[in-house]
């Protein structure tokens, strides 16, 4: 099963995470709309040993968006990615800037990368200043390109 669509997987995954926080800092955007669009219902995410399920990925969604909506757009930076059929690992890091001046948020003007650039990613992360995440990530896409479930390690990094 190819849901990547023969894209390599370091662009899946930017364009993936890319598409998403547009879709969350959409104005108009219901957040369980955006949960079905991206996340099959049954999906299971487990981040840091913190697992959440339909619920309590909606709950994280709204914190996320107010995130989102005062910093610029994060910069997602893979630095490998290895898929099998729907299955991926990946190890990235997720650059978060300052909260910037009202109005400044992740949206259509977003950049977009491939291994080795900057893009957007999903992220949360402490208020205020810039930092980063160091994420390991393994994950499963449905064939309608829908993540099923995700196990992640992560680790905010001061460069």
């Amino acid at each position: 099963m190819d849901v990547m669509g023969g894209v390599v997987p370091e662009r899946f995954l930017v364009d993936f995470y890319t598409s998403l926080n547009r879709a969350i800092v959409a104005d108009d955007a219901d957040l369980a709309a955006v949960a079905d669009r991206f996340f099959a219902p049954e999906c299971v995410e487990v981040s840091d040993g913190i697992r959440l399920d339909r619920a309590k990925l909606l709950a994280h969604l709204g914190p996320v968006r107010l995130m989102l909506r005062s910093r610029a757009a994060p910069r997602f930076e893979v630095h490998e990615a290895l898929a099998d059929g729907a299955r991926m690992a990946a190890r990235f890091t997720i650059h978060l800037a300052p909260d910037g001046p009202s109005g400044q948020r992740a949206g259509p003007s977003s950049s977009r990368s491939a291994p080795g650039e900057a893009g957007t990613g999903s992220a949360g992360g402490a208020g205020g200043g810039a930092s980063a995440i160091d994420v390991m990530m393994l994950g499963e896409w449905g064939p309608d390109g829908r993540l099923l479930r995700s196990h992640g390690l992560t680790r905010e990094v001061t460069r």
